[in-house]
């Protein structure tokens, strides 16, 4: 996510490149974000694991 990188200091074309980010995996699910959609997470785009001695289920 380079938003700034691309943008620059202005907050509106900050917003902009934010609504733009499709398919960035973070520690919370996979984020597919819009103009609409600031969140950007969906149901079907969360995980959930189980992590029992040191395995990863």
């Amino acid at each position: 996510m380079d938003a700034l990188e691309k943008a620059g200091p202005d907050r509106a074309a900050i917003r902009d490149q934010l609504e733009k980010t499709k398919g960035f995996t973070g520690v919370s699910g996979v984020f597919n974000m819009s103009a609409e959609d600031h969140n950007g997470l969906k149901e079907d785009s969360m995980v959930l694991v189980r992590i029992e001695n040191g395995q990863w289920y």
